[in-house]
């Protein structure tokens, strides 16, 4: 029933005009782009249309916060002006920002060839534990600010969120490998440099402007300067940020919310991760023969 009222609007992304008309009407605005050279003027374009049409609700994705960082050259950057940007034109927009870490969905995007191809999940991630999530989970959770009650999106109106908590399981390499051996794609640990990897994203048929965006952001994650430059200036800027960057609020109020544990990191490896990496092997096989 609810598919039989949906429109379906095609609009160019640089046709304000185009996009007006596909978003007068809607009640909800879900923002969601990838770090790009035209993203800060494209959302906060969105944005603007989004208050005019009066849209009662826009959610849109991010990096965590502690990526977004205020400095020019910070990965994610854009992520946080386009939020500060929203807020303070628009007061009376409802929005929120969540800020999402790994997803579990790059483990066949990025690393995909190397496992059906060599057995080997090759890549520069650091071996501390990681905060992967289902990218299922996130969508619960913004279905989840998009239907709740107003009272419960008023705690998370004109917040960024990391969509992450204390109970967050933390997974490194070494444990997805057991994972995805223990579910029959026996996988090593093979640590690469940016160079090696960047030619195995290619291999795996990415295009250039993703790996350019890959590439730019795990040479942040593998500096440990930055990251931990980067740490020090979230903690001290923390209190001058508030409302804008606030404590976490609680995510399980939602009527979706994310499970963000060890174990759904183990129930997207066994029931989908796995699956996609042999319908992987099988294109590259019948692609080679």
């Amino acid at each position: 029933e609810a598919a039989s009222k949906l429109k379906f609007c095609k609009a160019d992304f640089s046709n304000r005009a185009a996009l007006e008309t596909a978003i007068d009407g809607s009640d909800f605005l879900y923002l969601c782009s990838p770090n790009y050279r035209h993203q800060l003027a494209f959302e906060c374009s969105l944005i603007d249309i989004a208050a005019k049409c009066r849209v009662k609700r826009v959610v849109k994705m991010s990096v965590l916060k502690v990526f977004t960082g205020l400095d020019k050259k910070a990965h994610g950057v854009y992520h946080h002006r386009i939020h500060e940007y929203a807020v303070t034109k628009h007061p009376e927009l409802k929005l929120v920002t969540l800020g999402c870490p790994y997803f579990l969905q790059n483990i066949p995007m990025y690393f995909g060839y190397g496992i059906v191809t060599k057995g080997e999940f090759r890549h520069v991630l650091q071996n501390e534990d990681m905060r992967w999530i289902d990218l299922n989970d996130a969508a619960r959770t913004v279905a989840g600010l998009l239907t709740c009650d107003s009272e419960t999106f008023e705690r998370f109106n004109h917040r960024h969120i990391d969509l992450v908590g204390p109970d967050n399981g933390g997974m490194n390499v070494e444990k997805v490998c057991t994972l995805l051996t223990k579910y029959g794609m026996p996988t090593k640990n093979v640590q690469l440099t940016l160079d090696e990897w960047k030619k195995e994203l290619q291999l795996g048929g990415l295009p250039d402007g993703q790996i350019t965006n890959i590439i730019d952001f795990h040479s942040m994650l593998r500096d440990d300067t930055k990251i931990g430059q980067r740490i020090k200036f979230f903690k001290n800027h923390q209190d001058r940020m508030k409302p804008t960057y606030d404590a976490e609020p609680d995510l399980a109020r939602l009527p979706f919310s994310y499970k963000g544990t060890e174990s759904s990191v183990e129930d997207y490896i066994k029931n989908e991760g796995v699956l996609l990496l042999k319908q992987l092997r099988s294109v590259l096989q019948r692609s080679s023969s």
